[in-house]
């Protein structure tokens, strides 16, 4: 036997025994790695005999806003071959799309992705992309109200039309052998709106037992691995596949070969989850999305086991649009074969063009040598904060405070933390879930923020912090305690407070950041406010670029302030004093009825109170979301209107602040004639009392 291979073994029969998961060994309390990455692993002589790339959800889309679809194919492409032309077995024989490698299938985009396939793959790799739902969108919504279902005979046909023909495929399904080893491609034709817990006709999976019985009986020894692609999952393997985007046939086939090792996609849920390999009679391997990712939320009452919510990376839940907000967390494996058959995963990161971590698996085809089984939920430790870790409170509100709190580690990955708000009677007042941005590999954040809104003014709360792994053990908590301010205190901006300069530029001042210019706006000093203030002829505007930024840790909650002249009412519909308002967002608004309005999208459209607005003075503003309702005060005076409890963030191409008119696509529209003296933005909602204090600064 090679010592690199016995090397190998050993390394294996130690993980069975002490903890047998993709991490090869644990970091010191007071050492806590990369989080999310592999601290101290060990790297271990591997000689390929075959190296292919696995990876799914693509999602290529021809729009003018493609979410950098086409940019990430491009870059995958460019750094497997940089990566495999590295290494002493410097060959890709294959790059494999596990399903939806289009967004809805449709002629255009099934054309450009396998345009840029054909030219692009360089001799002696083989290039297969399975049908996922996505592919059938485009042919499934032409015949679906003839036929009843996307899965119709003449949509699958279509489908099939241009899948074999734009691909250059003489089947659909397909029996491949590369190098020796043999790959099967198997297509699903249904979905879960047709059948519950079945992606797979009893053709095709007739199909699939006679060709794992034709690879099978070319090794006698039943050790070499027989490599399977398809777009579901076998229900229950990898991260616990629900039945409504699994198959429930898959796993009593695959059971009768030990050596079938079955790649799958459609989750979304990052391979840095320990539990995207699953071992039991076979062996299975949940594939990386190179679009948005999907994350369940270990241990929370709802989105445990049953559902996958989109996170940004930052820790928050995304309301919005899912894929402008973690697009940057692509990864993609490596699969190496050695000659002993043994099989290795090499983890690369896109976003830094680097291995992140190398995965053993080891030989397959006798169960009871595998070791990424859910044992190791057993066996797993609880993840541990670091020594000396604290629980920050960065500031405090009238109604909150924003915490930062460390990340922890363990073994496998910390998944979130649940972070328990406690009133002065000693009762949870509110329970807020964390993600920990793990998967995020080593471009993860060094600490999580925690924004905690809608308690008392001037009373004492503490937060327990607990960290939950993938596996949902929990660990020790952090605690600490802060005090909400009093209502007779002077709100304070924390997010955004414009000043403008006599040279007529205008700055952030709580960060300094130079503001954009649309137009010529000036700048005059105003004797009466011993300030300078802007002024704006209509066609002009200052623009804040640094809002992308912000959308999480507004989107339950924040105040808008502006301190406004305006001229006269407007000479068309509107004007927008403030704001940033195109497909969502919020701003003021001021129309051709007399009126100022605070507008604010909460997902379900645009919620507007409005109050009489006076022209020719100067005029206080205040805009308030709190997660239940929306309000505009002028002048001190309010008006309310019931809202949603998130606000849904503008468009990608229009994510910054107008200051003088409103936000667009381009740089700016609906501006105003008049003058701004103040413009502020505060991560969290006043009370009626403290806009009260801020009108009293101007009075």
């Amino acid at each position: 036997m090679k010592a690199a291979t016995l090397k190998i073994l050993c390394l294996l029969v130690l993980a069975a025994l002490l903890l047998p998961v993709a991490i090869a060994c644990k970091p010191s309390s007071d050492d806590p790695g990369t989080p999310g990455g592999t601290p101290g692993e060990e790297e271990i002589a591997f000689d390929p005999v075959l190296r292919f790339l696995v990876t799914s959800d693509l999602h290529l889309r021809t729009t003018a806003n493609d979410y950098q679809s086409y940019e990430t194919l491009q870059k995958l492409y460019r750094t497997a071959y940089a990566y495999s032309e590295a290494q002493d077995y410097s060959k890709l024989d294959g790059i494999f799309f596990a399903g939806d490698f289009t967004q809805n299938g449709s002629t255009a985009e099934m054309t450009k992705f396998f345009d840029f396939v054909n030219q692009n793959t360089k001799k002696g790799t083989t290039v297969r992309a399975i049908l996922g739902n996505h592919e059938y969108w485009a042919s499934g919504s032409q015949y679906r109200e003839e036929e009843g279902t996307r899965y119709g005979p003449k949509s699958i046909a279509a489908t099939y039309q241009k899948y074999t023909s734009l691909g250059g495929y003489e089947t659909v399904d397909a029996h491949l052998i590369i190098s020796g080893y043999h790959f099967l491609i198997l297509n699903m034709d249904r979905y879960n709106d047709d059948y519950t817990g079945s992606k797979f006709s009893p053709a095709k999976l007739a199909w699939l037992e006679t060709e794992l019985a034709a690879a099978a009986a070319d090794d006698s020894t039943g050790k070499k691995p027989i490599f399977v692609f398809q777009h579901m999952p076998a229900t229950a393997t990898v991260n616990n596949s629900s039945q409504s985007s699994s198959d429930d046939n898959l796993e009593k086939i695959f059971n009768k070969y030990p050596q079938a090792v079955d790649f799958s996609g459609h989750t979304h849920r990052p391979i840095t989850d320990p539990r995207s390999i699953w071992q039991k009679g076979y062996t299975a391997i949940n594939t990386a999305s190179l679009a948005y990712l999907g994350v369940n939320i270990a241990n929370h009452p709802t989105y445990d086991k049953k559902a996958v919510v989109a996170m940004d990376n930052e820790g928050n839940r995304e309301y919005g649009d899912i894929e402008t907000a973690v697009r940057n967390a692509v990864l993609y494996y490596f699969v190496e074969v050695n000659a002993e058959n043994e099989i290795r995963l090499v983890v690369y990161n896109l976003l830094t063009e680097s291995v992140l971590k190398t995965i053993y698996i080891g030989g397959v085809g006798d169960p009871s040598t595998f070791t990424y089984t859910n044992t190791r939920k057993q066996i797993s430790e609880a993840p541990k904060f670091p020594d000396g870790a604290k629980l920050e409170v960065v500031s405090t509100t009238f109604g909150g405070a924003r915490l930062s709190i460390p990340q922890a580690f363990c073994t496998d990955t910390v998944n979130n933390y649940r972070c328990e708000v406690i009133g002065p009677n000693g009762n949870w007042v509110k329970i807020y879930y964390r993600l920990a941005v793990q998967y995020l590999g080593n471009a993860a954040p060094k600490s999580i923020p925690l924004s905690i809104k809608a308690l008392d003014p001037g009373k004492t709360y503490t937060v327990k912090v607990i960290p939950v792994s993938t596996w949902g053990k929990e660990g020790e908590p952090l605690v600490t305690s802060f005090t909400t301010k009093s209502i007779s205190d002077t709100p304070v901006p924390d997010l955004f407070s414009i000043a403008f300069n006599a040279d007529g530029s205008a700055v952030n001042t709580l960060t300094g950041q130079k503001l954009a210019v649309t137009g010529k706006p000036t700048v005059e000093k105003n004797s009466t406010l011993n300030q300078y203030v802007g002024v704006f002829n209509g066609s002009s505007a200052y623009r804040f670029e640094d809002m992308p930024g912000l959308y999480g840790t507004i989107s339950t909650g924040f105040s808008f302030e502006a301190y406004v002249y305006l001229n006269g009412l407007p000479s068309g519909r509107l004007v927008n004093p403030a704001s940033n308002q195109e497909g969502g967002g919020f701003g003021f608004e001021h129309q051709k009825d007399g009126k100022m309005y605070f507008y604010c999208h909460d997902g379900s459209g645009y919620l507007n109170p409005g109050l009489d607005m006076p022209t020719g003075q100067w005029v206080h503003l205040v805009g308030v979301f709190d997660g239940s309702s929306v309000t505009l005060y002028v002048n001190g005076i309010s008006a309310s209107v019931p809202s949603g409890e998130t606000m849904k963030s503008p468009s990608s191409s229009a994510q910054y602040l107008c200051i003088g008119g409103d936000s667009d696509s381009g740089t700016g529209s609906s501006f105003m004639k008049g003058k701004i003296a103040a413009v502020n933005l505060y991560s969290y909602p006043l009370p009626a009392a403290a806009v009260a204090n801020l009108y009293n600064q101007y009075k």
